[in-house]
């Protein structure tokens, strides 16, 4: 590691917070002269050999900044090491390479900023002194659904901000297999009607929105996903967690993992009910009881849709919560019981292939049978799209014609 002691915070600043640069000192004397005159105390890594020495050290960082002197390119895994080992409050990228797809990636993994160092003097003090906004609430009629039109990163702000209002709803995140279901059962599509937040989990929801809609779907944004992104903001938010599900054990695990990982995380509770919970009125008494104990800000379940979903719509009224997320098998995944596809095979759409061939007796039904119910699904949606843009551009050539007509 390399302390800049030349670079030291003004005097005149009354609470010191630190600051690390991954980047050549060569390379960034501008940096870090602009940053000597804020409240930064500046540490500076010029290698991955000194970053992880510095994980070592515990330090806690308000910013880091990467920069493309660093001897690793700022890529999704020098992000993810950044997060994992030193959970900085802001991370931006100072780049010269426009790689608009490595951009999105990193956004939707919590960058605050992406671009020049020219770029970034424009709004430097804003990002400085950067606090999340709540994001504009968008979305995108599909499959007759409303998703929410959000990356990760935004999902993630708006969940944990309804967990600080004690802002209390369903959290669902539809797939391919949701979609099928909402077909023929009529409680689970009115249950998603009145969710607080719907992310589309699935490449083909995705895809498809990009076919049919202009305000398409940015991602894709998993109960998986949201686990862990959402724990490792609400430690740094101070909000109450607690785990509702999954096998014996497999919940205790996960959070043994995710309180490793992120220092301060308050899971307060952690239950797993019995097979047939729902369907016992005594067993779901208690469970409340002890939720409601707890003064709990964020309730995760992982019981499996559609039970999931049922329960928690049905006993909302009684639960003194904040948002509540379904995430199905997500424990599993955090618990590293199962393990998720490379992500290279999460874009390109084929997790799906993956857990079937993970869980082959489980997952062939649903896979090969019943969730090829939704290819005729997406034809409609995009045979209902080329009616739409065909009859617009009927009316548009009529009324060019009127006008036309009219001015002679």
């Amino acid at each position: 590691m390399i302390n800049t002691g030349l670079l030291k915070t003004k005097t005149h600043i009354p609470r010191v917070i630190n600051a690390l640069i991954l980047g050549k000192k060569i390379e960034v004397p501008s940096l870090c002269s602009l940053l000597q005159n804020t409240n930064y105390h500046i540490s500076l890594a010029e290698s991955t050999e000194e970053l992880e020495l510095i994980s070592t050290q515990r330090h806690h960082f308000e910013l880091i900044v990467m920069t493309d002197s660093f001897s690793e390119a700022p890529d999704a895994k020098l992000l993810s090491y950044i997060k994992q080992h030193l959970n900085p409050c802001k991370i931006i990228c100072l780049s010269k390479n426009e790689d608009e797809e490595n951009e999105r990636l990193l956004r939707s993994l919590g960058l605050i900023f992406f671009g020049s160092y020219q770029s970034f003097l424009v709004v430097a003090e804003k990002i400085i002194n950067h606090e999340p906004k709540v994001p504009e609430k968008m979305q995108t009629e599909l499959l007759g659904i409303s998703f929410e039109r959000a990356t990760l990163s935004s999902a993630v702000t708006q969940i944990i901000n309804a967990g600080k209002e004690k802002k209390k709803g369903l959290v669902v995140t539809p797939n391919v297999d949701h979609v099928v279901m909402l077909q023929e059962d009529s409680d689970m599509k009115q249950i998603y009607d009145n969710a607080l937040f719907r992310y589309a989990d699935g490449m083909p929801i995705v895809w498809l929105s990009k076919i049919v809609k202009d305000g398409s779907l940015p991602e894709r944004v998993t109960g998986a996903d949201l686990l862990i992104a959402v724990c490792e903001k609400a430690a740094k938010a101070d909000l109450n967690i607690y785990f509702l599900g999954g096998n014996p054990g497999i919940a205790e695990q996960a959070a043994a993992k995710l309180k490793g990982k992120f220092a301060g995380l308050k899971i307060s509770g952690i239950y797993c009910p019995p097979f047939g919970f729902e369907n016992t009125p005594k067993e779901t008494d208690w469970i409340i009881n002890d939720i409601n104990t707890r003064n709990i800000d964020i309730l995760f379940i992982g019981v499996g849709a559609p039970k999931q979903e049922k329960w928690a719509a049905k006993h909302s009224d009684r639960l003194q919560v904040g948002p509540i997320l379904c995430v199905g098998a997500a424990f599993d995944f955090a618990a590293g019981v199962i393990h998720r596809a490379p992500l290279w095979i999460q874009r390109s759409g084929c997790e799906w292939i993956w857990r079937l061939a993970s869980e082959p007796t489980r997952m062939w039904r649903r896979y090969l049978i019943r969730d090829s119910q939704f290819i005729p699904l997406a034809w409609k949606e995009i045979s209902k799209s080329i009616s739409s843009a065909y009859s617009s551009r009927i009316r548009e050539r009529s009324t060019n014609a009127i006008n036309r007509h009219s001015t002679r």
